[in-house]
C-alpha cells in the first residue's frame, strides 16, 4: 500500500490524518489535475506493470493492468481513485 502522511492525505482530499491507498486503486490520467507526478520507474509484472511515480517527494505506486499504456520514466502523469479507495488510519495503526 501507500502510505500517506497527513501532509499528502490532505491533498487526497483525507484530511489531516494518516492515510493508505492500494497500488491498483490508483489510475494514471494525463497530467493537469489535482494530483500529479513524474514517473520514476516501472516495471512489468506479467499481469501488470508497477509505476513508481514521485509527487514532490513522496513515492506513490500504481499498478496497471496488462495491456494498459505504460508511461516511460520521467513522464508526467495525472492521478485518480475512486474516494472509496483512500483509507484513514486511526492514530496508533
Amino acid at each position: 500500500s501507500n502510505v500517506l502522511p497527513p501532509e499528502v492525505a490532505a491533498r487526497f482530499g483525507a484530511g489531516p490524518a494518516w492515510a493508505s491507498l492500494r497500488p491498483e486503486a490508483l489510475r494514471l490520467t494525463a497530467p493537469g489535475g489535482a494530483i500529479e507526478g513524474r514517473v520514476t520507474a516501472t516495471r512489468y509484472l506479467g499481469a501488470g506493470t508497477r509505476v513508481g511515480i514521485d509527487i514532490g517527494g513522496v513515492e506513490l505506486t500504481a499498478l496497471t493492468p496488462a495491456g494498459s499504456p505504460v508511461p516511460a520514466p520521467g513522464e508526467r502523469v495525472g492521478l485518480a481513485w475512486a474516494p472509496e479507495a483512500l483509507h484513514l488510519m486511526e492514530p496508533g495503526q
